[in-house]
C-alpha cells in the first residue's frame, strides 16, 4: 500500500486547540503504520508543489522498517501548494503488488492540476484495469473530491476531525 500525506500550507491550520491539520495526519498515519501486519508491503509519499517518496521501494513491514517510517512521518513539514493530483498518480505507481493507496489531505487542490472533475477522470482512466482502492481521510474538514475519489476507486472516505 501507498500512503499518500500532504504536507501543503492548508495543513497548518488547527484542527483542535493543540493540533494542526497537518498533526492530526501526521498521527492518523503512524498509527496505521504501527498497526500493518509483517508481511505487508507500504510506501510513504509526501506532497505540497512537489511529490517526495520517501523510499525507493516499497518497504517490508517490519518492526524496524516500521519505527524508521514512523519517525519519517514525525519529521514531515508543512511546505506551499497542494498537488493532490500528482500525489495520488505517483501513489498509484509505487510498485508493480500496490493494492491500496491511502489519501490523507484537506482536499484542497492549488498547484498542478487542481480541477476536480479532471482529477476524477484522470485517476479513473489510468486505475481503470489496475482496480486499486483509493481510500481518503479528510484531515480537518469534508472534501468532496477526497469523498468521489474513494467513491469511484472502491475505497472508504471519513473525516478526521
Amino acid at each position: 500500500m501507498a500512503f499518500v500525506i500532504d504536507i501543503s500550507s492548508t495543513m497548518e491550520q488547527r484542527v483542535s486547540l493543540t493540533e494542526t491539520r497537518l498533526g492530526r495526519a501526521k498521527r492518523e498515519l503512524a498509527a496505521a503504520i504501527s498497526r500493518l501486519p509483517p508481511d505487508a508491503y507500504f510506501g510513504i509519499i509526501a506532497f505540497d508543489r512537489e511529490v517526495r517518496p520517501h523510499h525507493r521501494a516499497l518497504l517490508q513491514a517490519t518492526p524496524g522498517n516500521k519505527r524508521f517510517a514512523i519517525h519519517t512521518v514525525g519529521g514531515l513539514q508543512n511546505g506551499t501548494g497542494t498537488n493532490v493530483f500528482d500525489g495520488i498518480k505517483t501513489g498509484l505507481m509505487v510498485g508493480d503488488d500496490i493494492e491500496a493507496v491511502y489519501l490523507l489531505s484537506d482536499g484542497e487542490p492549488s498547484v498542478g492540476v487542481t480541477d476536480p472533475r479532471t482529477i476524477l477522470q484522470t485517476v479513473a482512466r489510468e486505475n481503470q484495469f489496475r482496480r486499486i482502492s483509493i481510500n481518503s481521510i479528510a484531515v480537518g474538514r469534508d472534501s468532496p473530491l477526497m469523498r468521489e475519489l474513494a467513491k469511484q476507486n472502491r475505497g472508504s472516505y471519513r473525516i478526521s476531525q
